[in-house]
């Protein structure tokens, strides 16, 4: 969305000595899902990564997490190159059977 300056909005600004800006169409957000922002949480020794911050009730799968790594999730800009990521979105999928809750748990016991 381009700003549109009324004449005496534009004479204000020069008198005041304040560059007018524009915004270009390059500039302005796109609502492609690949320029999709991605948010990544540290929970003791995982990352999770997920498209949205994560909600303010968080799922009682993610609370027991962080009780047992004495942890909260803390928002950090990119994960360790070294470190375990899972997918919040993949794992809420996984969690919604009695299999997927155990092979997680395995998973995550051999995390220690």
């Amino acid at each position: 969305m381009q700003a549109r300056w009324r004449k005496q909005q534009q004479q204000v600004l020069q008198a005041l000595g304040i560059t007018a800006y524009s915004l270009n169409k390059s500039s302005e957000l796109s609502s492609d899902s690949s320029t999709c922002a991605s948010f990544c949480y540290r929970i003791g020794p995982i990352y999770l990564q997920s498209s949205a911050p994560l909600p303010i009730e968080t799922p009682r799968w993610l609370r027991d997490l962080c009780l047992i790594w004495d942890s909260q999730p803390v928002a950090v800009k990119a994960p360790a190159s070294d470190a375990v990521v899972l997918g919040y979105e993949q794992l809420e999928q996984q969690l919604s059977s009695a299999a997927g809750k155990r092979q997680l748990w395995q998973q995550l016991q051999a995390l220690g």
